[in-house]
């Protein structure tokens, strides 16, 4: 149906005629509040380039988290600014990161906000790129007559630069006539996967409800997503203690059975060994074993 009998603004002539028929709606839950967040104690530092944005120490996150919370915002999202980095960013996936720390402080306070983390490395390595860079191959000096500088391949150089796809170790680089050397050193996409899978792995261990890849590798989400739910999480208050566990099963199994068989196993031999009261076995099936016949 056309115009003139297919009419739209009848349905916008009122307020609640365009609440009706709105199809997006916005509530102050779905909002996601962004931290940078760094060590130290009582630290709230302005970013520059990013006026009334803050980078927060733990102890002053905690307030602005809180704060937040009591408004109605039920999700945050940090952003680690380590004090220490490599070439590969191994502080990204440490235990005692500052993201890692940030999470089970802000979960220890507030057990039901949503902790989404960034996954990337660009924060921790010397180079500053989102991914490994690959050993450095033989420098190639280039003559005149074999590499001209213009402006054309400069423009070029400098939007590789800026995508992240090369690191180039010289610096300046000068439009001169004479031999130049240049050392290019490409990301390596699948070194770097088995790393965010690494940093993904221990943010969700330190508590985090979400993480979030920003990396823009080749095959990053496929590779976090097959990250095994790790271990049995165990919680122990007065005189009483709740398990939460994993499990894979075999093809064909009845499920209900086996998870009321495990819970009842759980209970009966930890309030014989211990003498603390079982309050809750939570079993989740995270998989169904295959038979390779």
């Amino acid at each position: 149906m056309k115009f003139p009998e297919y009419r739209l603004r009848r349905l916008r002539k009122n307020e609640n005629l365009r609440k009706l028929f709105s199809e997006t709606k916005l509530s102050i839950s779905d909002f996601v509040m962004p931290y940078f967040v760094i060590e130290g104690k009582n630290v709230k530092q302005e970013i520059n380039s990013m006026p009334g944005i803050f980078r927060y120490s733990i102890d002053q996150l905690l307030k602005e988290v809180e704060e937040i919370y009591k408004l109605g915002i039920l999700s945050v999202l940090l952003f680690g600014v380590p004090d220490r980095k490599d070439e590969i960013g191994s502080y990204a996936y440490s235990k005692d990161g500052i993201v890692q720390k940030a999470i089970k402080a802000i979960k220890k306070e507030i057990p039901d906000i949503v902790v989404i983390t960034d996954v990337c490395l660009c924060s921790y390595t010397t180079h500053g790129h989102c991914g490994i860079l690959k050993k450095r191959p033989r420098s190639m000096v280039n003559s005149p007559r074999s590499m001209v500088n213009s402006p054309r391949s400069m423009v070029n150089s400098q939007r590789k630069k800026r995508c992240g796809l090369w690191s180039v170790d010289h610096e300046p680089l000068t439009m001169n006539y004479g031999p130049w050397t240049m050392d290019y050193r490409p990301i390596d996409n699948d070194a770097t996967l088995e790393v965010l899978a690494k940093i993904a792995l221990s943010h969700a261990e330190a508590g985090a409800d979400i993480v979030a890849p920003s990396a823009m590798m080749d095959g990053q989400v496929q590779v976090i997503r097959k990250i095994p739910d790790a271990g049995i999480k165990v919680v122990v208050g007065e005189g009483e203690v709740s398990f939460e566990l994993g499990i894979v099963v075999e093809y064909g199994v009845n499920i209900p059975e086996v998870t009321y068989r495990v819970q009842n196993s759980i209970k009966e031999e930890v309030e014989k060994m211990t003498k603390l009261k079982v309050i809750k076995v939570d079993v989740l099936v995270h998989g169904v074993h295959l038979s390779d016949k």
